[in-house]
């Protein structure tokens, strides 16, 4: 009697195991997984490209309080994030232990000398086409910052990534008088920006430089009759030159007063006539959260 009380104890043992959920190792190793504005995943729209990198700061909370990011001495003080066109490896590599983090992001990596003042310039000729080794200047010229706070041991950490400078989107429309197609050999510039910008790597604060003589940026041209630029968030409160477009030997110079606010595309609509007289500027609405 008692050797069958021992094997049903036995058998309900191992049934009690064999219905226990069996739990995945976890790993102690650190993931990020960054996500470009618009749930996209780069500067262009196509997405982040193998050889991207990321700049990383990592911070571990005291007692409950964040610990201040500073430019050295944190858990990770700027550590490469590197796509490799399927996914991100973390180098050197960063293991969770117990308690809470703040992970900051910045795009495109550089050296930093400062992480309350970053200074990042925007290029001049944005028209300019990528080489093998490098992004083009107008990708280089689109900072992104992402912040995750107060996060604990995870499988992967989302970033979220915001564009910190100003995009000025530029359409050219013919007027009712104006025959034949937009011009093919069309050049657009934006003209009297500072193109020197600070990053709080902190907060994503961005402020121009105000020691710094205004510049003129070359705009990429998008499609047939579009042209972008990305500009330092500045307000321009004085009326200036603002936008030329050149079209064979005629130039159009059209002034303006603007804020160009951060993470904002500005778009601003230029109507042509065969009367230069005519030509019309029109700075329209402006789109937040740019995606």
């Amino acid at each position: 009697m008692k050797k069958s009380i021992y094997i049903l104890t036995a058998l309900a043992i191992v049934l009690s195991c064999a219905k226990a959920p069996i739990e995945a190792p976890t790993s102690d190793e650190m993931v990020l997984s960054p996500i470009f504005p618009g749930a996209q995943s780069k500067a262009t729209a196509a997405g982040f490209e193998n050889g991207d990198r990321i700049g990383i700061f990592i911070t571990k909370y005291q007692s409950e309080k964040p610990s201040p990011l500073q430019l050295g001495g944190n858990v990770g003080s700027n550590l490469t994030l590197t796509y490799n066109g399927t996914s991100w490896a973390l180098n050197p590599k960063v293991y969770w232990e117990d308690g809470k983090y703040d992970i900051y992001g910045y795009y495109p990596r550089q050296d930093v000398s400062s992480v309350d003042a970053l200074p990042f310039r925007v290029a001049d000729k944005q028209n300019e086409s990528a080489t093998q080794s490098d992004m083009s200047p107008y990708e280089a010229s689109d900072f992104l910052w992402a912040k995750a706070q107060g996060v604990t041991r995870t499988g992967s950490v989302p970033m979220a990534f915001q564009h910190k400078m100003c995009k000025v989107d530029v359409k050219l429309v013919k007027g009712e008088d104006y025959e034949g197609d937009l011009p093919e050999d069309a050049t657009v510039y934006i003209h009297n920006t500072v193109t020197l910008a600070y990053i709080d790597l902190a907060t994503g604060d961005v402020v121009k430089d105000n020691h710094e003589a205004a510049r003129t940026i070359r705009a990429r041209k998008a499609t047939a009759d579009r042209f972008e630029a990305i500009v330092v968030p500045q307000r321009l409160s004085n009326r200036v030159p603002l936008v030329e477009v050149i079209c064979g030997q005629v130039s159009y110079l059209f002034e303006s007063t603007v804020q160009f606010k951060s993470g904002t595309v500005h778009a601003i609509t230029i109507t042509l006539s065969d009367n230069p007289e005519k030509v019309a500027i029109d700075i329209g609405g402006q789109i937040e959260n740019w995606q």
